[in-house]
């Protein structure tokens, strides 16, 4: 969208635009970029003197296997069971190729007000980015200003309130040791609550698990999985393997 807002689409061949519409799925939200789990990584094998190209190749074997399990999970998927009860492949796909189609049946012209919106908010962030490294006491980041007003943001301020608040806390009534004493119980609880929602969404997603639905909506929301019988969605109910227990209850057989 940077470049976009920048140069505008009209005088943007249709090829470019086809390659920022491949590069969609990364850019849609910014809450599952790979630079920060990997840096993560190299973090965590310097804490526990892990060697850096151990920990390289791992992430690269971790690469190759994740993207082709996901490219298989999801087409196998969408083949048997189709997204929803809609045709295989619709999901998130459609806002990238629509939005191109917007680009080129009306092209746009640079948005001045934009890009400029856009490089004051480069220079604050670096302006915040440099005033937290130059004093301990700065609590504003950077980062928090550029996820402010993302949606993950919108479900996770609590959640980072809370962290902020309890560490304040510790460190300003306990200090120091106190916080490094409870700092293997904090990572701990960490992990999980981690653990407990991964293994949770495993047993959501397994073909023996019974999906509940529960709540009014067109269609009610379900946070189990989206192949699931919904009571708005005439093409999923014909499967033999759905079955309705009432207008508001609904689950998925077991495979047979």
């Amino acid at each position: 969208m940077i470049l976009t807002n920048l140069l505008g689409t009209q005088g943007m061949s249709k090829g470019n635009l086809a390659t920022f519409s491949l590069f969609f799925w990364f850019n849609r939200a910014y809450r599952a970029h790979f630079s920060a789990h990997s840096l993560e990584g190299f973090k965590a094998a310097q804490i526990y003197r892990i060697h850096a190209r151990s920990m390289f190749f791992a992430i690269a074997l971790a690469l190759v296997v994740g993207t082709l399990s996901a490219f298989w999970g999801i087409l196998h998927n969408f083949h048997v069971y189709g997204y929803s009860g809609r045709p295989a492949g619709d999901a998130f796909s459609a806002e990238s190729w629509n939005r191109m189609a917007a680009w080129i049946s009306l092209p746009q012209l640079p948005k001045v007000a934009a890009s400029v919106a856009c490089g004051i908010g480069l220079v604050f962030a670096l302006v915040l980015g440099a005033l937290r490294m130059k004093f301990t006491w700065w609590l504003w980041h950077p980062v928090g200003y550029a996820t402010c007003s993302t949606w993950s943001m919108e479900k996770l301020w609590m959640c980072l309130f809370i962290g902020w608040l309890v560490k304040l806390l510790i460190t300003r009534y306990g200090g120091a040791q106190t916080y490094r004493k409870l700092l293997p119980f904090l990572s701990a609880w960490c992990w999980v609550n981690l653990s407990s929602a991964a293994c949770g969404a495993s047993l959501a997603e397994s073909p023996e698990s019974r999906c509940i639905i529960s709540g009014e909506g067109n269609p009610p929301h379900s946070f189990c999985h989206p192949w699931i019988l919904e009571k708005h969605n005439p093409p999923a109910s014909q499967n033999p393997r759905f079955r309705s227990v009432s207008p508001r209850v609904l689950w998925r057989l077991p495979a047979p």
